[in-house]
């Protein structure tokens, strides 16, 4: 049975911790990981800019070397950018939220 694990991205001081991203991958390098899936909810990738994210992907691939298999995921909340979005991955997990109706997210 693979592994894939769903890669959070560090943060420090309220940037993306490229340091720390690092270490994170070649931890899982180091432990087996199978795959990595990229930029998931898990990622916070909905609250990261488009250059944050292309930078992302790039750092992990240079990182990783082909040592693990990388997985991309799109998780936007605006589907406007998916187009541009998409451009970041080969191939890609997508995430669909549901949709909430203001009387449930809302509290007067």
């Amino acid at each position: 049975m693979e592994n894939i694990v769903a890669l959070i991205t560090p943060f420090k001081d309220g940037n993306v911790s490229y340091e720390g991203l690092k270490s994170l991958v070649l931890k899982h390098i180091r432990e087996k990981t199978d795959k990595l899936l990229l930029l998931g909810t898990t990622s916070e990738a909905p609250s990261l800019s488009l250059e944050e994210k292309k930078k992302i992907v790039k750092e992990v691939a240079l990182i990783s070397e082909g040592k693990i298999e990388l997985i991309g995921s799109l998780c936007v909340n605006n589907l406007n950018s998916m187009k541009e979005e998409l451009k970041v991955y080969d191939g890609i997990n997508t995430v669909s939220y549901t949709h909430l109706r203001a009387h449930e997210t809302l509290r007067h």
